[in-house]
């Protein structure tokens, strides 16, 4: 994993150490319990002198986003599940943080191979973190892991770091959003590139094709649809407008006591393909009761509502 930013939160340190750990799971299995593991690791290689639309591509067909249907964008958390299972089956294991701050970090990546690892905050809402999802899958790609708050940098003092981070945004968001495809939009087709769109037009778009509003903007940006002065004017109302989202989702969840159990939550932070192949490992006998619960860090008269959980 690279070195990008330096782990500051007792929170974002134990993710890093777990995902490293799970990593360490599945390199074991790979000699003890080989069938029960997707080692392919067919993450398209790319480089930063690749044009990010090429990268994008390459990346999209890797994922199998043409087979994806088109209602399905309007469903964001069916729309992140689902691109979360096309990675986890080109060998990537998909987890996601409960306990940081997306303030510090949106996600991370692991690019050793084989099973390089994605972490996503889970704090954020599906779009973003689909988002999120395919600019740590473009960092695999580069084979340069790190800590990312997915930040879009200035020009001033931009570093190499900030290049990267430049470009992995752009290769998600043309992974999303294919330039001939929001070309056909007719409201895009017309504008020029001096056009500011309006915080109503974004979300419209939004809903079309499974971003955030964002992400929407910055792909106007990379067609020449809309300048960078609007990215910054539009990007503090829309990190208002999060923050707002947020507040109310916290206040809802605190008038509501309950929501998901904590087996969901549980394998929804492992992933589920990593907790499926060490559950078919276990059942072929390559490892131990003991082992599978410590994998899966539960006692074993839990394993079956873990099991549950992984099936719905």
């Amino acid at each position: 994993m690279g070195a990008a930013v330096t782990p500051r939160s007792p929170e974002l340190v134990s993710e890093v150490k777990r995902a490293l750990t799970q990593r360490e799971v599945f390199l074991e299995l790979d000699e003890v319990a080989p069938t029960s593991v997707v080692s392919s690791d067919d993450i398209p290689d790319i480089n930063q002198r690749m044009n990010p639309d090429k990268a994008g591509s390459q990346l999209r067909e890797a994922l199998g986003f043409d087979s994806i249907p088109q209602s399905l964008w309007s469903r964001p958390n069916e729309a992140l599940n689902r691109c979360i299972r096309a990675a986890e089956e080109l060998g990537v294991i998909v987890i996601q943080t409960q306990g940081v701050e997306i303030s510090e970090l949106r996600g991370f990546s692991i690019s050793e191979s084989p099973h390089p690892v994605v972490a996503l905050n889970g704090k954020d809402f599906p779009r973003p973190r689909l988002f999120t999802l395919l600019h740590e899958l473009a960092h695999l790609g580069l084979r340069a892991g790190g800590l990312c708050d997915l930040h879009e940098p200035q020009a001033r003092g931009a570093t190499s770091r900030d290049s990267t981070e430049h470009y992995c945004n752009a290769v998600a968001a043309s992974t999303l959003i294919p330039a001939e495809v929001l070309l056909r939009e007719v409201s895009v087709a017309r504008a020029e590139s001096t056009y500011e769109w309006s915080l109503a037009e974004l979300s419209q778009l939004s809903a079309r094709f499974g971003a955030s509003s964002e992400v929407v903007l910055l792909r106007l940006v990379g067609i020449s649809k809309a300048s960078w002065e609007t990215y910054w004017a539009r990007r503090a109302e829309l990190e208002e407008e999060y923050a707002e989202a947020r507040r109310h989702t916290r206040e809802r969840q605190r008038e509501s006591p309950g929501g998901p159990s904590y087996y969901v939550v549980k394998a929804r932070d492992m992933g589920h393909g990593y907790i499926a192949s060490v559950l078919d490992a276990f059942r072929s006998r390559a490892i131990s009761s003991l082992d599978v619960a410590d994998y899966l860090d539960v006692r074993y008269d839990q394993l079956s509502q873990l099991e549950e959980a992984v099936s719905r």
